[in-house]
């Protein structure tokens, strides 16, 4: 059997889940914690988007 993929952070040894997606700069894989460019320190050019969305408040949406 195969061993389960961990988050390619340096400090974190999460097992991956099948939503945890590539990091579409580095083309590593990591947990849902660390996948925002900021968070893994990846030299992206949508740093100001991460750190943007990161802040944004979100409201929640009523089913009509």
């Amino acid at each position: 059997m195969a061993k389960k993929q961990r988050c390619s952070h340096k400090d974190c040894k999460k097992k991956l889940k099948l939503t945890d997606l590539k990091c579409c700069k580095c083309e590593k894989r990591f947990c849902s914690k660390h996948r925002s460019c900021v968070d893994h320190d990846c030299k992206c050019e949508n740093k100001d988007i991460d750190v943007k969305l990161e802040n944004a408040q979100f409201k929640k949406i009523d089913v009509i």
